[in-house]
């Protein structure tokens, strides 16, 4: 994840900069064993080989509520405005409404992201309120909302129709 260094990438994902490979292994292996959540590669094909481009998945699967919360980050930027982000979400989504006994699927996304902010509404989630100062981040206090997916108004939940070219691996 090269693109995890890139300030323009990095902006809203408030990871802990540097990345420790010793750390980041710690993690990998506790995520495996972590039944609450199943994480994702995107994946496009560029000229017949596979470019990983980004990450999706589900945080915090709550069975006995039946929701969970969803995340993405297309993190190359040579594939930003192309339709990665909305293909493999609703790619996602399907799947884990099919593989998940969920009634919804939920997200938190910065106030100030509005990119993200309109590929959610696009992909059916509603605004359901404003965290106020929802998160601490090198000293400062950031605004989220948070949006929902219901699974009766997923509407593309049953749709097959996605171009062969990308993938959620």
């Amino acid at each position: 994840m090269r693109w995890i260094y890139d300030p323009e990438v990095n902006r809203y994902l408030h990871y802990d900069i540097p990345v420790n490979e010793d750390r980041t292994a710690v993690w990998y292996r506790r995520i495996l064993q972590d039944p609450t959540r199943v994480d994702f590669v995107i994946e496009v094909m560029n000229d017949g080989e596979r470019v990983p481009v980004g990450v999706i998945g589900l945080l915090n699967i709550d069975l006995k509520m039946m929701k969970a919360e969803f995340y993405i980050a297309v993190g190359d930027k040579n594939y930003w405005g192309q339709g990665v982000a909305t293909i493999a979400a609703k790619k996602f989504i399907r799947y884990s409404f099919k593989r998940f006994p969920l009634n919804k699927i939920y997200l938190f996304t910065e106030k100030d992201n509005l990119y993200a902010r309109r590929l959610f509404e696009r992909l059916g989630f509603k605004c359901e309120g404003l965290l106020r100062q929802d998160v601490i981040h090198m000293g400062g206090k950031i605004d989220r909302y948070v949006y929902g997916l219901l699974r009766e108004e997923c509407l593309y939940a049953q749709d097959s129709t996605y171009p062969s070219s990308y993938s959620v691996t």
